[in-house]
């Protein structure tokens, strides 16, 4: 039986931005352990604060925290995330979780070690709370991000850049079993036909 509140379905992973955001619950999202930067520690769902410190320490988070506290949570910045065991994760957009995440809770930056992170006032505290997310299957968001990343302008948010491609498509493989329909080598053929091989 479909989840009464199950996304709707989209033919092309393109047309993803299109569909409306819902206003979710901070406390509600966890942080990606799939993610193509963090796969290869093999992170759980359940490790949230050793991704969160990973994503501090190496993928300059910090950036993103003086950008949010000093102008606010930009609503075009849209989060998508896929409902996995019961837990909607965040497939794209980590950094920007985990600056609110941090801006939101000082026992988190303790847990971390983030320091300078500034006060932030109440009003900017409360527009927080609540993020935009659009849900997704996790098969429909990789083909999205490889389509957004590669042919667009946008920089990686997870980190990875054209260089990586190989291992993108290495974790990609790992996640969306071979054989499956929007597997590794269909969500490669459809973002990025420039590439010639594939090693999932």
């Amino acid at each position: 039986m479909a989840r009464k509140d199950a996304p709707p379905k989209v033919k092309d992973a393109s047309a993803l931005e299109s569909v409306a955001p819902k206003r979710v619950r901070v406390e509600d999202l966890y942080l990606d352990p799939k993610n193509p930067r963090l796969a290869e520690d093999g992170f759980g769902i359940e490790d949230q604060g050793q991704i969160l410190k990973v994503l501090w320490k190496e993928r300059a988070v910090n950036e993103i925290v003086n950008s949010i506290a000093t102008s606010g949570y930009w609503p075009q910045e849209v989060l998508f995330a896929a409902k996995e065991e019961g837990k909607l994760v965040v497939v794209e957009g980590n950094r920007r979780l985990s600056a609110v995440k941090l801006l939101l809770s000082r026992d988190l930056q303790k847990e971390v070690g983030a320091t300078g992170v500034p006060n932030i006032e109440k009003s900017r505290r409360d527009s927080l709370l609540h993020l935009p997310v659009i849900e997704y299957t996790r098969k429909q968001l990789w083909e999205y991000v490889g389509f957004k990343h590669v042919n667009g302008p946008q920089d990686w948010d997870s980190g990875l850049h054209p260089p990586d491609w190989t291992k993108y498509v290495r974790v990609v493989g790992r996640i969306i079993p071979m054989g499956e329909k929007g597997s590794c080598h269909e969500a490669t053929a459809k973002v990025q036909p420039r590439v010639q091989t594939s090693s999932c």
